[in-house]
């Protein structure tokens, strides 16, 4: 529907990929029926992710993606004080930008 030219559309938000992530993660658990989610899991995990969020982002409409955030603090060698660096809460070390 969203491919497909002259639709009536010009933007998709997605609201979040943090989300999407973790409702994935809890479908997991509920199949597995287990509490913790495996390595190979978190990979399915963070293929899917970055598999939908790919997808979207080949639309020919604007796409704007929205992440909860995580603070990161970082020792650096000319300062006492750690400085922070704010990031998006997801899982695995890259989505396609």
């Amino acid at each position: 529907m969203l491919k497909k030219p002259g639709n009536e559309f010009k933007t998709v938000v997605l609201d979040s990929v943090t989300d999407f992530q973790k409702r994935d993660i809890d479908e997991i658990k509920a199949k597995s029926g287990k509490d913790i989610v495996s390595q190979q899991e978190w990979g399915l995990v963070v293929s899917r992710t970055e598999v939908a969020v790919r997808k979207f982002r080949d639309l020919p409409l604007n796409v704007l993606a929205i992440f909860l955030s995580t603070d990161m603090f970082i020792e650096e060698d000319d300062s006492d004080t750690p400085k922070r660096y704010v990031r998006p809460s997801v899982y695995g070390k890259k989505l396609p930008s």
